[in-house]
């Protein structure tokens, strides 16, 4: 339980987002820095404070973000990337990822 709250507290700044052509520039941070910061920048036109930002796969990206509001402002923002099939969340723990997951399962069977 206190690891699970750990873990919240940890990712409650965190977004990820999954780009369906993310370029494929090399795992340096520094470039993945620039990268989001752009994007937010062009794409949202927003100036947040990226503190870190990490390739998890070839599409997907961990994005650490200094401050609690520059998450808000990217969330509410988020419908203007699905044109581009860029798509932003919150980072979840795996528990909340499998109750998302149940919640999701369970409205498709009541269709």
């Amino acid at each position: 339980m206190k690891d699970e709250i750990k873990q919240n507290k940890e990712n409650m700044k965190n977004i990820t987002d999954d780009m369906a052509e993310m370029k494929a520039e090399g795992d340096e941070i520094m470039e993945d820095l620039r990268t989001m910061k752009n994007m937010f920048k062009s794409e949202l036109s927003l100036e947040v404070m990226v503190r870190a930002a990490h390739k998890i796969s070839q599409k997907k990206s961990r994005v650490e973000l200094n401050n609690w509001d520059d998450k808000l402002h990217i969330l509410k923002s988020k419908s203007k990337l699905r044109r581009n099939k860029i798509y932003i969340d919150s980072e979840l723990t795996t528990e909340e990822r499998k109750i998302q997951k149940e919640i999701r399962d369970s409205a498709r069977g009541s269709e």
